[in-house]
């Protein structure tokens, strides 16, 4: 027993001797923590886990003659975080980014070692939360935002009249009824439209959007233009704050196929800049926007489903807030919303407004990419009214939903195409 136990003394010597050697040449080697997760091995293991700072890695391991060897390789630092036999445990948090932790596990008997490993991605700091969650609801009130003015133009352009989305709070304004004759339509079109959204719950605050448009009929079905885009919102979520401006530029298309059916779809780069106590920083952010709609006749109204989603990806740096540094990341916003709007067609009195009702059911998903994410289903409803007025189109409406899981979002959206 005791030549065995010397044997493998001397073997685990070898072993921990060139264990710096490799974790010095690769210290990013090895998976995340996040995708890491919790894992359970038996007998002889090397592993290697990536830490950012703040990341805490837990070592456990029971089993008789074993031997396991954690070893932490930081820019400029090598340490030695376990080193010892039997029902041991150890636990390392990262102080800097770009840590690679090795284990080396060893038994004498196949059946006597067990090692759990669980690393823990680092939380990030309650005051500086609150700017990813405004980066992500920004993102996505901008992408709602460019969706709603490309719809309300394209049912217009296109001939179906009308969005038929649920409406953010907002105002529309298009060339499309200036030329001289009702039945004569432009070949360029130019539009603007701007939305506003209050927010109330575990966020307060608002976010206000204006997109401008310019498009050109290809053919009596399709469409294609240009936008520029530019959003604000300023949130509070209790323990900080923060307001990104968000200045945007992008393209869209749209085609009518099979009778009433629409499909539209746009592409768009921002370069929001965010502000929050003790710092101030730009990322760059890519969003894009596919929605399908129809328009079925009843003998009550008019019917118009749609199905929409929207999605953004912005590539934030790394920055010091006022509880330290914060690691660069990738922030992902996707909202897809399934919904209808039942307009009446029947007007209130002389005034030739149709009421109308609308309900739609919302995805939301958001990820910090650092260890925050948030998802929900949850209703949308809304009603307003939509007619001629003068010589333009005009459409009121109100509606209420949530922009996150401990957030709610409601509004009223002006819309006015008008002739000019």
């Amino acid at each position: 027993m005791t030549l065995l136990k010397t044997l493998r003394n001397c073997s685990l010597t070898a072993l921990v001797a060139a264990a710096p050697l490799s974790a010095q040449a690769a210290p990013s080697d090895g998976q995340s923590c996040a995708g890491f997760g919790s894992q359970t091995y038996s007998n002889h293991e090397y592993t290697t886990v990536a830490l950012n700072a703040g990341d805490t890695l837990t070592v456990s391991v029971s089993g008789q003659y074993s031997d396991v060897y954690v070893f932490a390789n930081s820019p400029g630092n090598f340490s030695t975080i376990l080193s010892g036999s039997t029902s041991d445990t150890a636990t390392y948090t990262a102080p800097v980014d770009g840590v690679s932790v090795n284990v080396y596990s060893f038994s004498m008997y196949q059946s006597n070692l067990t090692i759990t490993i669980t690393c823990t991605p680092a939380a990030a700091p309650a005051s500086d939360t609150i700017v990813s969650q405004a980066a992500t609801i920004s993102a996505a009130s901008q992408s709602r935002a460019i969706s709603n003015g490309i719809a309300a133009n394209t049912r217009s352009r296109l001939g179906a009249g009308g969005s038929n989305t649920v409406s953010r709070s907002g105002m529309f304004f298009s060339t499309q009824n200036a030329t001289r004759s009702a039945l004569e339509t432009a070949e360029y079109n130019l539009w603007v439209s701007g939305e506003l959204r209050n927010f109330n719950g575990g966020l307060d605050g608002f976010s206000a959007d204006l997109t401008l448009g310019v498009d050109r009929l290809i053919n009596e079905n399709m469409l294609a233009g240009l936008l520029l885009a530019y959003g604000r919102t300023d949130l509070d979520d209790g323990l900080g704050e923060a307001t990104v401006d968000s200045p945007a530029i992008g393209a869209y298309f749209a085609s009518r196929f099979a009778g009433d059916l629409i499909l539209d779809a746009y592409l768009a780069y921002a370069r929001p800049e965010t502000e929050t106590a003790g710092t101030t920083f730009k990322s760059d952010r890519v969003s894009a926007g596919l929605m399908l709609s129809g328009q079925y006749a009843l003998s009550t109204g008019t019917m118009r489903p749609f199905a929409r989603l929207n999605a953004s990806v912005e590539d934030q740096p790394a920055y010091t807030g006022t509880n330290g540094p914060v690691a660069a990341t990738d922030l992902r916003s996707h909202t897809a919303s399934v919904g209808a709007r039942f307009e009446s067609a029947v007007a209130l009195g002389s005034t030739g407004l149709l009421p109308y009702i609308s309900g739609a059911i919302d995805y939301g998903y958001t990820d910090n990419g650092l260890s925050a994410s948030d998802d929900f289903f949850y209703p949308r409803f809304g009603f307003g009214v939509a007619g001629p007025v003068g010589t333009g189109y005009v459409a009121l409406d109100v509606d209420a939903g949530k922009a996150r899981s401990d957030t709610y979002d409601v509004g009223l959206r002006l819309t006015y195409e008008a002739k000019f």
